[in-house]
């Protein structure tokens, strides 16, 4: 059997807007990539509604699916760069990464 998922069962938010997903969010990016649980806490505890954000991917159960980071150029007024994009290991394969981006 095929996985499908539709577009329409996905959502990207903003992470500030829903602190219930840091602890989650720290644990997706840690597992991917190992920082003290207190530096990763701050550094998602910076997003805003300017830069830096931190856009997370949903699904219709409400379960964090991944994560992205967008960081200004300092030297490019009106630019970032995306500084992180992680899916959930039992989610990859299935284009959210590219989805994720795509939205952001």
């Amino acid at each position: 059997m095929m996985f499908k998922m539709d577009a329409g069962d996905l959502q990207v938010l903003r992470l500030h807007e829903n602190p219930q997903y840091l602890k989650p969010c720290v644990e997706l990016i840690n597992d991917e990539w190992p920082r003290s649980e207190t530096a990763r806490m701050m550094s998602l505890q910076a997003s805003c509604d300017n830069l830096p954000t931190s856009l997370i991917l949903v699904n219709d159960k409400k379960h964090l699916l991944g994560h992205c980071k967008l960081t200004p150029i300092p030297s490019i007024p009106e630019s970032c760069f995306i500084e992180t994009v992680v899916i959930s290991k039992s989610m990859r394969g299935k284009k959210l990464g590219s989805f994720l981006n795509e939205t952001s």
